[in-house]
């Protein structure tokens, strides 16, 4: 069990001090002998393991088995309100499925924040990805609500390295696909990243409403975000 979990990648990469640190807690950690391996890391972190799988179609629709070979995790936005969220991967891409985004004639966009390297940190630093879907796909690299910069819409129908079905208006499920080589990684295997997800109303105001996974993160804090191991 140690042995398997120092497989965080190079040491030697950028940001290898915190990699360091991160190694020696969970690997201290992985020979308790019972006991989820990660979770005695900091007991608000969520932690999923996220499976090979097929790669599906990014069209907003889950075909029957299209996803049976995923990991779920939900986000609550209310007590009659939950979001699944479908995780799963292969060689080169990362998928996502949200589920239910649509409820009561109200509709919430989904949010992916990725910290490939493990960074974490109060503040968002390089390499650090916000990739957010609404009637565009609008991305940040070290920081997040990149919607505009010097005045120029920053957003688009399409964008390099990764895409969701979208305008999203009508379908009730949003479908993403991220590649690794946007990441950064070469390979994702036995590999843990910090990960979080949202879904929110993207008003843009100090009213706008955000829902997470983990239930305890906050987007401006990659630290709070919850750990993620691509099996």
């Amino acid at each position: 069990m140690a042995q398997d979990c120092l497989r965080l990648g190079s040491l030697g990469r950028p940001g290898g001090i915190a990699l360091l640190a991160a190694l020696v807690l969970v690997s201290s950690q992985c020979r308790a002998p019972s006991g989820p391996p990660w979770a005695p890391l900091n007991l608000n972190w969520g932690v999923t393991k996220i499976p090979k799988g097929s790669a599906p179609s990014i069209d907003g629709v889950l075909s029957l088995g299209e996803w049976s070979d995923a990991a779920q995790v939900s986000i609550l936005v209310e007590p009659t309100w939950e979001v699944k969220v479908l995780l799963k991967h292969d060689a080169e891409n990362l998928y996502l499925a949200f589920q239910g985004v649509e409820h009561g004639g109200r509709r919430l966009y989904p949010e992916v924040m990725i910290d490939p390297e493990l960074r974490r940190g109060e503040r968002w630093s390089a390499g650090q990805l916000w990739l957010h879907v609404s009637q565009n796909l609008c991305e940040g690299s070290g920081e997040f609500n990149v919607y505009e910069r010097n005045g120029a819409f920053q957003c688009a129908h399409m964008k390099s390295g990764w895409e969701a079905n979208n305008p999203p208006d009508g379908a009730d499920a949003i479908e993403v696909r991220v590649s690794f080589k946007k990441m950064g990684l070469a390979t994702p295997n036995e590999r843990i990243i910090g990960l979080a997800l949202d879904v929110t109303d993207a008003t843009g105001d100090t009213t706008q409403l955000f829902r997470y996974w983990p239930e305890s993160a906050e987007i401006a804090q990659p630290t709070t975000w919850g750990l993620a191991l691509l099996e």
